[in-house]
């Protein structure tokens, strides 16, 4: 499992999942992506990119524990 900030620096957290959902061998892993972006297609574009979840900051921790248990199993 990965979790990233859509607003890291170096890297945008929109081509990040691109990245690794291109290699084999990492395609398998989840990607949770945690942002302040909040407009209203953020989260359709956050999840296009290729992330499987998503989690709007502040974050709610029951919500953000939600989010990383359904990937755990």
């Amino acid at each position: 499992m990965i979790i990233i900030d859509i607003q890291s620096r170096g890297i945008s957290g929109l081509e990040f999942p691109a990245l690794i959902k291109a290699d084999e061998d990492l395609i398998d892993i989840s990607i949770i992506a945690v942002s302040a972006l909040a407009m209203k297609d953020d989260e359709r574009n956050i999840l296009n990119s290729g992330c499987d979840s998503y989690v709007s900051k502040p974050i709610s921790i029951p919500q953000f524990l939600k989010a990383i248990n359904s990937y755990l199993s």
